[in-house]
This record gives C-alpha cells, sequence and structure tokens, in this order.
C-alpha cells in the first residue's frame, strides 16, 4: 500500500498515524521471524573433556560424536549399545556400528580429541541445533578411525547423560566431563548397498580391462601374418 493513500481517505493526521502504526507492526512481525528463525537454528559450543591419566584407553585422536536428541528419542543411559546397531559378535564381543543411532538420535558432529593440554584431553567445537532437538549429550570412543567391512577394530565407548538445550541456549554452551569408556566391543562401518554396488561395478570394470590386455589384438596379428606369407 501506498504511504499517502491512507492520508488521502482518513485525512492527514489520522493517516499518519495509521501508516505508523503499520510501519511499527511490520518491524515487530520481522523481530519476531528472525527470532524464531534465530532458535530454530542455535550455535551451540560444546566442550569435552578428561584428566589425561584417566580413562587410560582414551588418548589423542580419539573420536567424540556429538548427538542431538529429539522429544520422542530414548535418553543416552536407557538405550542398548549405546543407541549403535549391533552386527554381529567377535571373539566373544558384540561388532557395533558406530555411525547408527537410535531413533529419535541425530549425530551432529564427528570430532576428534586433542593432545593433552595442561594435563587435560578435549575438544571444543561450535554445532548448529536443529530445531527439533531437545537435549544433546556425547558418545566417545577409543580408537581413531571406523574400518570398513570387512575389518573390524576392538575398542572401548562410553556414553554421557543428555544435556538439556533449553538450559544451554542462553550462554550457547555446554560441557560434558570425564566420560566413562567402560564398554568393550568391536567397530566396523558396512557399506551401503549402493556403495556396496558402486565398488563392485568398479572391481568388474578393473578386471574387464585387465582381461582385455591380456588378450592380443588378433586383427592385427593376422594382417601382419598375412604380410609375411606373401
Amino acid at each position: 500500500m501506498h504511504p499517502g493513500l491512507l492520508p488521502a481517505i482518513f485525512g492527514p493526521s489520522v493517516g499518519r498515524t495509521m501508516v505508523k502504526s503499520l510501519k511499527a507492526l511490520l518491524l515487530f512481525a520481522t523481530v519476531a521471524l528472525f527470532g524464531v528463525a534465530g532458535w530454530a537454528n542455535t550455535t551451540l559450543f560444546v566442550e569435552v573433556s578428561w584428566n589425561s591419566s584417566a580413562p587410560a584407553n582414551l588418548g589423542p585422536g580419539s573420536i567424540v560424536q556429538i548427538i542431538g536428541r529429539t522429544h520422542d528419542g530414548v535418553l543416552p543411559e536407557n538405550a542398548d549399545n549405546g543407541g549403535m546397531q549391533q552386527y554381529g559378535t567377535l571373539d566373544g564381543l558384540p561388532v557395533l556400528l558406530p555411525e547408527t543411532v537410535a531413533n529419535g538420535w541425530q549425530i551432529l558432529e564427528t570430532a576428534h580429541i586433542q593432545q593433552a593440554a595442561g594435563g587435560y584431553y578435549s575438544i571444543s567445537v561450535a554445532i548448529e541445533i536443529p530445531a527439533n532437538i531437545e537435549s544433546v549429550f556425547v558418545r566417545v570412543f577409543s580408537v581413531t578411525n571406523f574400518p570398513l567391512a570387512p575389518e573390524a577394530y576392538h575398542g572401548y565407548w562410553g556414553i554421557s547423560a543428555a544435556s538439556n538445550v533449553i538450559d544451554t541456549i542462553g550462554t550457547g554452551y555446554t560441557w560434558f566431563d570425564d566420560v566413562e569408556l567402560t564398554h568393550e566391543a568391536y567397530f566396523e562401518v558396512i557399506p551401503e548397498p549402493a556403495t556396496v554396488a558402486l565398488i563392485g561395478s568398479g572391481l568388474l570394470a578393473i578386471a574387464f580391462r585387465r582381461k582385455r590386455k591380456s588378450i592380443p589384438d588378433v586383427s592385427v596379428r593376422s594382417s601382419h601374418d598375412e604380410g609375411g606369407l606373401s
């Protein structure tokens, strides 16, 4: 609506007041909209630290997953195998898929423990919290990488309690200290079916190329032989 239209209809005084009210309402709606967007995409600083003398199976390079939990997600302390799917057993221990999570969970970030400083191992990362995430927690592994099948790495894992996002949203900071790695298991990553198919087609292509190289070109050889006989 043109700003001069209201004064023309309702008179100069009333019209100017209505224009100011509309501008104020528009400004309020814009601020409210950006406020909602800011809440939905909040950056949270997460710090995890351990005394460098314990636990003994933790060290630089060890993997830390920062996980978000929705309202419907099970609490970490109530999840079987820390929310990881079990692929089988090896040497009497479970083989877990470390990049899987329970229903209602989402891996927000994966980080690696840094070198000890001041007697502590630690990581500090900034992550974006989606609007549907109610709490965050960490899952920690003593291994420095997760192998693809058919390999499996032996190691230990631990999980923290959940920290309510609403409680930390004001400061934008949450801290997890001394998560115990008391669970022993093997870790393995199973490629998705599409990935397996892609790897298989690549191997077939390589095998076909090698086979072609091993077979001489008959047409060239026959031409050469005919030339020699004439």
